[in-house]
């Protein structure tokens, strides 16, 4: 809640800039977990019903939205008078003054998350074996957006925001495991390869 300091008058609109970058965080942490969950369900091969095609395609539009959220969420911040923050603080890990550490691991697992959504397009050129190895680290953006939105959020003490947050967390943790585990048991039946 804003509460005008005595002799100042203060209003939402002097605050809309940061509330809408606000609203974004939320919208890029819920897309983020969404695409994260839906990733690990195609590679851990529990499609729950829906056609592989059906979840890429689902993966892919989920991961465009959470991009748009993630990079709609740095740029409004730009303009609110407040925080009042250059482009390199937002671009650049660890520059901006307000809860730098929190900040800066969201501002790390953005790019991280923008460059692998963003990979898929250049899978081709890149191999999809590399892009898989790639993408793999799509975890460590997911996890550290996290503590980004626990150490940095405003409303991170909010139990409308860190009760779903932590559930979520706690779906992609297992659905983590599991896709550990099949790796590994599909690794286990590959022949093996003679070096001789």
């Amino acid at each position: 809640m804003i509460v005008a300091a005595s002799n100042t008058s203060t209003s939402w609109a002097d605050h809309a800039f940061w509330l809408a970058s606000r609203a974004c965080g939320v919208v890029a942490i819920a897309m983020l977990t969404f695409t994260v969950i839906v990733g690990l369900m195609q590679g851990g091969r529990m499609p729950l019903g829906f056609k592989a095609r059906d979840l890429t395609r689902i993966h892919e539009f989920s991961s465009l939205a959470a991009i748009v959220a993630i990079v709609a969420h740095g740029v409004l911040l730009l303009a609110d008078p407040w925080l009042a923050p250059t482009v390199a603080q937002i671009a650049v890990p660890f520059q901006l003054e307000y809860r730098p550490v929190y900040t800066g691991l969201g501002i790390t697992a953005g790019w991280i998350a923008v460059l692998l959504g963003l990979s898929y397009y250049i899978r081709d050129q890149i191999g999809i074996k590399r892009w898989k190895t790639l993408h793999r680290f799509t975890i460590i953006a997911y996890a550290l957006s996290v503590v980004h939105v626990l150490g940095a959020g405003t409303d991170s003490g909010e139990t409308w925001l860190k009760a779903p947050l932590l559930a979520s967390t706690g779906v992609v943790a297992v659905l983590f495991a599991v896709r550990i585990a099949c790796g590994r048991r599909l690794h286990s039946r590959e022949p093996a390869t003679s070096f001789t």
